[in-house]
């Protein structure tokens, strides 16, 4: 595993997809609730009428006792569901549509005016950004802060630096992609910079024992990122995989992403939503091709239907 984690914190945002891809579970397993309930109240007001009629209850009672629990059962699903989409939406900090730039941008000005120049539509934007890029940093040096055991007020301190530069390395991504002329290669460079400048924030707060631990765990923080993100989507996706099977799928999916993700980030490609869905799709099916031999058929196919959903939203965003 060592060899392929060499990728600093350069494209950790493959989650704009997969909360779209989410959000859909959750919207199916919506109607199916709605169905069942509407079967449920009709076999409920049916129960009621027949009632005096002794040779029809024994079976409507049971009907009824297994709607009842199927309702529960898909309500914990998709309660489970909604739960996931918000933590992915927090996690991947999703695009702001670029057509409202041009709605808001008159109104920025008056504005500004009202509230003394504070509160403008970019500054509430840039807050919902931090709000979110918070999650994403607790997610990815969670285990970073529990080994490390810093004070609180040192372990507050940096995580505020971690949280600002998070956010700097997300609005680098965003501001270029799709800009005519700009390359991957280019956003990393420029990320690359911004991690620098990121390390000599932290090597002010951080004894030189603690920032050589910071050094070796931003080697491996994109792999603890992308299995959490991975495992997330799994159990959304491909519930009926076994515990350690959608553990080591999603370890797997993950090893690959990086390296996908670092080949993409050394290329001279444009940098379009496109092509970054592109290395994800190519990450996907060296996952499915290192799993063929390492899963059952069943097991198996189960993946094969999580790429597919992951396929459908590229296939539904490319540009």
């Amino acid at each position: 595993m060592e060899g392929v984690l060499q990728m600093g914190s350069t494209g950790k945002f493959v989650g704009w997809v997969v909360a779209a891809v989410a959000a859909v579970a959750a919207i199916v397993l919506g109607i199916k609730l709605v169905a069942l309930r509407a079967e449920l109240d009709q076999a409920q007001a049916l129960l009621e009428t027949e009632r005096t009629q002794t040779a029809k209850l024994e079976p409507l009672e049971e009907k009824v006792a297994a709607a009842l629990a199927e309702t529960a059962r898909l309500e914990e699903e998709l309660t489970a569901a909604q739960g996931h989409v918000a933590r992915l939406e927090q996690r991947a900090g999703a695009i702001p549509d670029a057509s409202s730039s041009a709605d808001t941008a008159e109104t920025d000005e008056a504005e500004a005016a009202e509230t003394g120049g504070g509160d403008t539509a970019e500054s509430r934007q840039e807050k919902l950004i931090r709000i979110q890029m918070a999650a994403i940093t607790d997610m990815t040096y969670a285990q970073f802060f529990k080994e490390l055991k810093l004070p609180d007020d040192l372990k507050a301190e940096v995580r505020d630096i971690l949280v600002d530069g998070t956010a700097e390395s997300f609005m680098l991504d965003r501001r270029a992609l799709g800009q005519e002329g700009v390359t991957a290669k280019d956003v990393r460079k420029r990320q690359d910079e911004a991690e620098q400048a990121l390390r000599a924030k932290l090597s002010q707060v951080l004894n030189a024992e603690e920032l050589k631990f910071w050094d070796e765990y931003a080697e491996v923080s994109d792999q603890y990122f992308y299995e959490d993100l991975v495992d997330g989507q799994l159990v959304m996706l491909a519930k009926d995989l076994t515990p350690e099977n959608r553990r080591f799928v999603s370890e797997v999916v993950a090893e690959e992403l990086v390296v996908a993700f670092d080949e993409y980030y050394s290329s001279d490609s444009p940098h379009t939503l496109t092509n970054y869905n592109e290395a994800q799709r190519m990450a996907l099916h060296r996952g499915l091709d290192r799993l063929v031999e390492a899963l059952d058929d069943e097991q198996y196919g189960h993946v094969q239907g999580f790429v597919a959903i992951a396929e459908a939203q590229f296939d539904a965003l490319a540009d």
